[in-house]
């Protein structure tokens, strides 16, 4: 008797050591296992704000004679569009309630277009044709005003738009550019 005694006594141990082994096991390896897959890894995020910003070169408010570019300082393609006022001015620039019997012709650069229908709520602005891309400047708007009669002060209204998404030309100006053409949008 004192032999199977023993042997259950060496199958228990046997056993004890067993589970003590499985379960140094099972904590071991997960151990591993976090240390393998506790770090994570870096994701960048190549989000970039939009930055629709432009610069109307040649002076915000100019007597006549001055070349008009505006130049892209944002980081996307935009459109634009000039507005350009002309007011008869008097000797110290003020604008004159009675103008002066005389003419003033601009003469304007190539690659703009104007709207042409006098109904047109944007009629008077001028369109550069195709879009800037970031850091690029507009060919000149103005090359040259002829004054008959008096002195004109140029103001110019510049604005721009992103290109994308296609639409929002349309529905911010009520006009689309495609191949190369401003076209009414509706």
């Amino acid at each position: 008797m004192s032999e199977k005694k023993s042997n259950r006594r060496l199958l228990k141990l046997l056993s004890v050591a067993a589970v003590l082994l499985l379960l140094v096991g099972v904590f071991a390896s997960t151990g591993v296992f976090a240390s393998l897959f506790d770090t994570t890894s870096v994701v960048e995020n190549k989000f970039e704000a939009a930055d629709v910003s432009a610069r109307l070169n040649g002076g915000q408010r100019s007597s006549a004679g001055s070349e008009y570019t505006v130049s892209n300082d944002g980081n996307l393609p935009v459109f634009v569009r000039v507005k350009i006022l002309a007011n008869w001015v008097d000797e110290n620039g003020n604008p004159m309630m009675y103008p002066p019997e005389g003419a003033y012709q601009i003469s304007i650069g190539s690659g703009w277009t104007r709207t042409v229908s006098a109904s047109d709520p944007t009629e008077g602005y001028w369109y550069y044709d195709g879009l800037l891309e970031p850091g690029a400047t507009t060919e000149p708007l103005i090359t040259g005003v002829s004054v008959d009669g008096g002195e004109v002060e140029l103001v110019l209204l510049s604005e721009t738009i992103q290109t994308n998404p296609a639409d929002a030309v349309a529905e911010a100006w009520g006009v689309a550019y495609q191949n190369g053409t401003w076209t009414k949008a509706y």
